[in-house]
Formats: structure tokens, sequence, C-alpha cells
């Protein structure tokens, strides 16, 4: 009933919007063609009995949609300028020569019994046809306001068929998140809310978990620790897990804090952020060598030195390792050591702050030439023939990050000649070595 989304606690009453008013809605939100192309595939894909054998949905699917292409073509590819059903304009030429057939059919004793009875075909939607619908928008978020505003009945089955959740206040977990969205598989929480993170351990269906830390103080007096965080070991299913910005995690005192919470994750976790955890130890790091599952690894802004690193050489299955924040030169064996264990890695962020090793960056072009995307900003102090030298023979790179290094007219020039075929974005802000003839070249 328009585009402007409710406020939470408004109240909805059980009256089913006209189906030519959600069409509409749709439509503005997809745009017309967009629309059409939906229906045009989903015709094609329920054409298709390798799509789905379920004949029984297919019939009551191929119903739903030949209504919604009727109700489009009832206004001829106009666009909605407003109103109600009652009193419709639409923008075309060919609607506006003539009272469009949508406007006939909802005008009049005929057309009012026709518009209950569509009303009354759109408000037992069935929970299962609502979700393929859903699922067939890819759960828009625009498209998902528009869907629950329609009614009550409407917005429950949204709430009771949405995977992915974005919470940015505070919400009691059992009787919000555990009983009316049931089916979340994907929580996304931007809060501080120590009670909360508590109750998390109540949603053993997450498969991924991203929290991120809002209103940190300086002092790290405020904020989740990591006491807070032990109900989540009864998250086994959990494949993803994030942790950003928590900077009262600090294990202090007790590096196997961190190992409890998070050691009877190791079966299913396969991806790992806990970027800018600056209250971590290294030795609290060390657990990850348990979680041998992990294929995404992101230590941003953490202490990982000898003892993380060396978890690290337990990891072979590794495909994403983010490291940025190079520790001390004194544990450089550690970190190319740690570099050398995956045997897949195909994104490597090694943002540093305090120069960079040239051998570092000579093991990385010898054991990993599958890298797409590698970031080397920050790296000040390694020479531009050892960059040249080290990245020509990392064909397969789709982005490459080089701010702040001392990339030069040689190291352009050796990139141009290389065969980078796939390379599609190349960061080089404030290098000031760089030349008129080598940015020719490249």
């Amino acid at each position: 009933r328009g585009s402007r989304p409710r406020a939470h606690n408004t109240t909805i009453n059980n009256m089913t919007t006209n189906p030519l008013d959600v069409t509409v809605e749709l439509t503005k939100v997809l745009g017309d063609g967009r629309f059409r192309a939906l229906l045009k595939q989903l015709r094609q894909e329920l054409s298709s009995s390798s799509q789905c054998r379920n004949t029984a949905l297919l019939a009551e699917v191929e119903e739903r949609v030949a209504q919604l292409d009727d109700i489009m073509s009832h206004y001829d590819d106009g666009f909605c300028a407003g109103g109600n059903s009652g009193d419709w304009q639409v923008s075309s030429r060919s609607a506006l020569s003539s009272p469009s057939k949508a406007r006939r059919l909802l005008a009049g004793g005929g057309g009012a019994q026709q518009q209950h009875e569509m009303q009354s075909q759109w408000a037992d939607l069935p929970a299962h046809l609502a979700k393929e619908i859903l699922e067939h928008v890819g759960w828009s978020p625009k498209v998902s306001q528009v869907f629950r505003s329609v009614c009550r009945g409407w917005r429950d089955v949204h709430a009771a068929t949405v995977p992915r959740l974005y919470l940015r206040r505070s919400v009691p977990v059992d009787m919000y998140l555990r009983r009316r969205f049931a089916a979340v598989r994907t929580l996304e929480l931007r809060t501080d809310d120590v009670d909360l993170i508590r109750g998390l351990g109540a949603l053993t269906a997450l498969t991924s978990l991203l929290v991120e830390c809002v209103g940190r103080a300086p002092d790290y007096s405020m904020g989740i620790a990591l006491a807070d965080l032990a109900s989540l070991s009864r998250l086994t299913s959990l494949s993803t897990l994030k942790l950003w910005g928590c900077s009262r995690l600090n294990d202090s005192g007790d590096s196997n804090a961190l190992a409890r919470t998070l050691g009877p994750l190791s079966t299913n976790l396969t991806s790992l952020n806990l970027g800018d955890c600056r209250g971590l130890s290294d030795e609290g790091l060390g657990f990850l060598s348990g979680l041998t599952a992990l294929t995404e690894l992101s230590l941003l802004n953490t202490r990982a030195a000898r003892v993380g690193l060396q978890a690290i050489t337990s990891l072979t299955g590794l495909s994403s390792l983010t490291l940025r924040s190079y520790p001390y030169v004194a544990i450089e064996k550690e970190y190319i050591a740690a570099l050398a264990a995956p045997t897949c890695l195909t994104y490597l962020d090694l943002q540093l702050y305090n120069g960079g090793s040239d051998e570092v960056l000579r093991a990385i072009s010898s054991q990993h030439k599958a890298l797409v995307h590698l970031s080397l900003a920050m790296w000040s102090s390694t020479d531009s023939h050892v960059l040249a030298e080290s990245l020509t023979p990392l064909t397969n790179l789709v982005t490459l990050d080089l701010r702040h290094t001392k990339v030069n007219g040689e190291t352009l020039r050796a990139l141009a000649a290389a065969p980078l075929a796939a390379l599609v974005s190349l960061r080089m802000d404030r290098c000031p070595d760089l030349d008129e003839d080598g940015l020719r070249a490249l």
C-alpha cells in the first residue's frame, strides 16, 4: 500500500491489499521490464520438468503467475502515477487514450465482484508458495518490504520463511528470533547488547553469524567480553563466524578462553573473521590450529605473532587469508611458514604499516601462482625490482593493490609485458615513483 516503510510497531489489519496495488508496487521496485522478465523466466522454469517435480506446486504457481501476467496486461506497460485501485492513473499513451482494462475491471458492480474474488485468491497465499516467490526475487529487501506490507498473513509468512536477518537494535532472542524468525540461518548483528549475545546459543540452526561491535570505549570498559560468547559453543552448525571490532574480547590470564568457546565449532566452521579484536593474545590464537576445516581466515589488526602464525601452518585448506599489520621483522621465518602452508590460496591481503619483506614477497610469488586477489598496500620498503620480479608470475590476478609502495616505471613496464590478461583492478594511490612512460606502457 505505497512504498513508504511501516514502523515496526504499526498495527496492520487483516484486510488484503488489492492485487493490482501489489503488482504495481513490485513493478515500481523492480522496474516494469525486470518484472515482466521475471514472469517470463518463471514460466520457462515451470515448463522444464527438471526444475521441479512437484506437479501440484507447479500448477499453483502457474495459476498465480497467470493472474500477475493478466494484471500486468491490464495497464498495458503503464507506470503507476499514484492513487488507489478505484482511481488508478496510467501514463502510457494507449491507456490514456481510453479507460484502461484494469480500471474497468475494478469499477462497477461486476468489477467489485471480480476484485473481491482476486483478493480472496491472494489472501490465502500458502507459505510454501510465498517462499518460492521470495526466493525467485532473491529475497530483495525492497521486495520484502512490499510483500510484508500487504497484510498480516503475508508479513507472518515472510517472517517464518526469511533465511537472513540483519538487526541494528536489541530484541528478545526467545520470543522474537527463535519463534518468529524460525527459518533464519544467517544472522547479522550490529550491537553491543550483551544480553542478546548471551542468548544466541538458543539459535542452534544458525549457519552464519556476523557480529559487529559498536560504541567501543577507548578503555575497553564497554562491549562484548569473552564470557558473553560462552553460549556460542552450542552453535555447532555454524560455518561462518565474524566477530568484528570486539575490542573487549580480552583473554589475558586465560589463553584457553577462546578455545573453549570456538573449539566445539571446529567440525563445520569454514570461515572465521576476528578482525580488529586486538585484545586477543598471540597465545590465545594458538587454538586456530584445531580449526582444520577453515577455508577463510581474517586476522586483520590482531596480535597474531609466533604462536598465531604457527597455528596457521596447520590450515592447509585456506583459500582466503588476511594478515594485515606485519607484527615484527624478527618473526619473518614464521611469517613465511604461515604463508607457505595453504596449498590453494586465491585471496591474500597483507597490507602492512611498517614495511615489508623481499623474502616474503618471493615466497608468495613462487608458491601461490593461483592468486586472484593480492594486496601489498603499505609495503613501502620493498624494492621496485623485487616487486616487478615477484608479480609477473601471478598471471591469474584479477585485483592487485599496490598503494603506498615503490612501484615505478620499471614495475609497470614489467606488468604490461606479463600475460596478466585477467587483471581488472589495479590500485596505485600515493606511489611517488610512478612515471609517464610506465603509465603509457600499462
